[in-house]
This record gives structure tokens, sequence and C-alpha cells, in this order.
């Protein structure tokens, strides 16, 4: 429960991670993109490599294959790797952004400047927010119970369909939005963490209409992110 730590960066060059992803198939296999140095994957035999240049950014890992890893740098420039970070080949990238989400093995989601869909693994992507998200995005999360539910933010703006796109609602969170996570059973519960030292993390059970503020006792900084035990 956080009380005591296990130095598991033994060989890594120290850095500092924007995010990280694990495997859900092998939990020796991690990504993550780091700040001015690139994104590593610690790979299923336990060696860290570095994958990617630039600017690391958000890393997946495939759901169901721990050799398939995606990686972007600054401004959202997309990569893919089948083979757990030895190679990688280049993808193209729909407009400017910075997040990813995957739901399956193919169909993945992508926060540039708009919702984006892809249903091939990255290799295309279709605008499902065109002429509501105008903005880039800074966090993107989906519903793990039902993917058409997807939260996207920018600043204390956050965007949600409950129909994979075809209609958007605008809400406003009671601060900046650092992070977005959604209850594993049930989609329109979620969980905010906010750029604020006194509005922090908050819950919402109406798809973030409205909000609970549950940041009492917690220390007076600004949260960064939020994880839910499933």
């Amino acid at each position: 429960n956080g009380d005591n730590w296990t130095d598991l960066s033994t060989g890594l060059n120290i850095r500092q991670f924007y995010r990280i992803a694990n495997s859900p198939t092998n939990a020796n296999v991690i990504t993550g993109g780091a700040q001015d140095n690139g994104s590593a994957a610690k790979q299923a035999s336990g060696t860290w490599v570095d994958w990617l240049g630039a600017d690391g950014m958000e890393g997946l890992v495939s759901p169901t294959d721990h050799l398939k890893l995606w990686g972007t740098s600054q401004n959202g420039a997309l990569y893919r790797s089948l083979n757990g970070g030895n190679t990688y080949s280049g993808l193209g990238q729909p407009s400017s952004g910075q997040w990813m989400h995957p739901s399956n093995e193919t169909i993945l989601y992508g926060g540039w400047t708009g919702v984006y869909k892809s249903t091939n693994s990255g290799s295309n992507w279709t605008n499902i927010s065109a002429g509501t998200i105008t903005t880039t995005l800074a966090d993107l999360a989906v519903a793990p119970s039902n993917p058409n539910y997807i939260y996207a933010s920018n600043g204390s703006t956050l965007y949600v369909t409950t129909n994979d796109g075809a209609n958007w609602v605008t809400r406003t969170a009671p601060a900046t939005i650092n992070d977005i996570t959604v209850d594993p059973l049930i989609p329109d519960k979620i969980w905010i963490a906010c750029n604020s030292t006194s509005n922090r993390v908050f819950v919402s059970i109406d798809a973030g209409a409205t909000f609970t503020n549950i940041s009492a006792n917690l220390p007076a900084l600004a949260a960064r992110t939020v994880v839910v035990d499933d």
C-alpha cells in the first residue's frame, strides 16, 4: 500500500518520465516517455532499452502482445515497435498533439488537435470530434467497460462523448485537469487529478456533469495523476 518500495531502476539512467505503461500480459514489460530523454522500454528479459529519441511522451503496450509498443515524441509524433523496442517504424500523425489511449489490439484513440480513432493499430486515423474540439488535448481516457465513453481535456475544459464521438458535450472542471481515470465497471464514473493546491482530486458519477471534491487530508500539492484499484 505504498509503505515500502523496491528500486526497479538498476541500469536505468535517471530521467523524468511523463507517463509509463505496463503490459497486461507480462508484468515485467514497461515503456515510458521522458523529458529530453526519449522513450525507454523494460523488456521481458528485464533489460532496459532506449527505443526512441527526442522528447518521450505517451507510450502504450498492446493489451494482448507485450512485444507490441507504441511511443510518441514532442507534438505527437507517433512510432510503433513489433519486437519490444529493438526496432521501430514511424507512423503518420494526423495533427499536432500529445496523448494516446488503447482500447484493444487494433483500436487506438489519440488526443491530438481533437480526438482521433484508429482501427488498424495506428496506421490510419479518423477525427471523431470534428466540429467540437479544435484545440490540442492534454489528457485522454476511454472507459474500460464501454469504449463508447471517451473523456478528453484541455485546461479545465472536459470533453465527453458517450457514443464513440457521434456527439460531444463540453463541461468545466473545478481546476486544470492533469489526469482522468474512468471506473473499470461504470463508464460514467470518473476521477480527475487537478493542477491546484486546494482543488486536487474529484469524482463524478454523471460523466463530468457534476464533481465532488475528495481531496480531504491530502497535502496542499497539485495532483498529477489518479489511479483506481479495479
